[in-house]
């Protein structure tokens, strides 16, 4: 299962590179405190966790070249219709991101979670580019076939962005995962995961080709090859059997609660009417395949 990161966990990731970058270690007068650092020490444990168990981390495309095209729809006849630039697509993340801004769509809880930093984070935070790269996550996991992972606080980004397209009419520019009937806690579809509380990328090294992180991985490899499987019975399974094997792992919390599911996209031809289409994006028949996403949240969740 490859997997793509967007919103928090895909920033959290990225700054894990440091040394010791979400290590709980006691506070100096010179380092900010610790509790400062938790929802993003929360937010790379479950990233990390997340790589753990899966087959590989698809990174972050390069700026495509001008002339590279994806093909956007299919007919019947197998036949290749209307061909859209990729850095055009790429662009449109960033105008749909700006369009649900400024029409407001986002809770006041949801804004102050998209807010989140960690300290010394040398970027402010901006809601425009938050949006963009929970759009831009999802755009690569439709071109690469990679399972989308998402905070469970992000996963709210996207069902009130959703909503707001819905209510005033805004046409899309490629489809969007539909997460508005998506719980994340069902005993079908969810589960606990260990917790390693790692602090950095050194730590995932370490443990990602031990024996028993093996065998867990491989259990859950499942999760994305069928869609008849009882995530939570899984989950359950295969932590268990990793507790056997492995003393570290039965040692540690199993406070990060994993959901997966397989949803349907929604598209510009879906809505009952378009009353927001600056960029022409009406014009477009993009494909509508079904999207593998996994939400991570976790016992002491912050969303």
């Amino acid at each position: 299962m490859d997997i793509i990161y967007a919103g928090h966990l895909d920033r959290c990731f990225l700054m894990g590179r440091k040394p010791d970058r979400f290590r709980l270690v006691p506070s100096c007068d010179h380092t900010p405190p610790a509790d400062a650092f938790e929802p993003y020490r929360s937010f790379f444990q479950r990233a990390g966790m997340m790589y753990l168990l899966s087959a590989g981390v698809v990174g972050p495309l390069d700026r495509s070249p001008p002339t590279e095209k994806i093909v956007s729809h299919r007919g019947h006849d197998g036949r290749m219709y209307d061909s859209i630039l990729r850095a055009e697509l790429e662009d449109d993340a960033l105008r749909l991101a700006r369009l649900t801004v400024l029409a407001k769509a986002f809770s006041e809880a949801t804004v102050e979670t998209m807010r989140l930093r960690a300290p010394e984070d040398p970027h402010e935070p901006n809601l425009v580019h938050h949006v963009e790269d929970i759009l831009f996550g999802v755009l690569q996991a439709l071109q690469s076939g990679a399972t989308l992972v998402l905070a469970d606080c992000d996963w709210q980004v996207l069902v009130e962005l959703l909503n707001c397209v819905i209510e005033n009419g805004i046409a899309l520019p490629f489809c969007i995962p539909d997460l508005r009937k998506m719980k994340t806690v069902d005993n079908r579809n969810s589960g606990p995961v260990a917790n390693l509380r790692p602090g950095d990328h050194g730590d995932l090294i370490a443990v990602r080709e031990d024996f028993a992180m093996q065998a867990y991985r491989h259990r859950l490899s499942r999760l994305s090859e069928s869609r008849m499987v009882n995530v939570g019975s899984l989950l359950k399974a295969a932590l268990e059997e990793a507790q056997k094997s492995s003393p570290h792992i039965r040692e540690a919390s199993a406070d990060i609660i994993l959901t997966s599911t397989r949803v349907r996209t929604i598209d510009t031809i879906d809505l009952d009417t378009v009353r927001v289409d600056p960029f022409r994006w009406t014009n477009r028949k993009p494909l509508k395949p079904r999207m593998h996403i996994i939400v991570l949240g976790g016992l002491r969740s912050i969303a």
